[in-house]
């Protein structure tokens, strides 16, 4: 149970700083990627905080409950999933830097998803 707590925390604390990584710094991360519009990275890292505290709330459960965990691993995959066609077909054309902080993010997050799986898959019953 504990691998899974902690993994919980750490993809809480990695979504809160990307998120205000975002929604603060949304000007300067639109320019780094050549993006001309902030507003999405606003949403996206207001969204990322939300999450965050969602996780969080996940984690301090006693004893966590396995279907949370198991949504929370879901949309974790779907980030990652969704980051490949970002980085393949570059559909808005963004910097090679931008690709390859969207590619460390999504082995960041995928690597926080096996990990909760493997949490998960301590616990007895979903």
């Amino acid at each position: 149970m504990k691998i899974l707590r902690y993994s919980l925390r750490f993809n809480s604390l990695f979504s809160l700083t990307t998120g205000l990584a975002l929604a603060v710094q949304s000007g300067k991360i639109a320019q780094l990627l050549d993006i001309q519009e902030i507003w999405p990275f606003t949403v996206l890292g207001i969204s990322l905080i939300l999450f965050s505290m969602a996780v969080y709330y996940v984690s301090r459960q006693k004893p966590i409950i396995s279907l949370p965990v198991l949504i929370i691993i879901v949309l974790d995959m779907i980030w990652v999933l969704a980051s490949i066609p970002l980085i393949i077909v570059n559909p808005f054309e963004i910097t090679q830097i931008g690709n390859i902080l969207v590619g460390v993010v999504a082995v960041i997050v995928f690597i926080a998803a096996l990990i909760q799986s493997i949490g998960l898959s301590k616990v007895d019953k979903l």
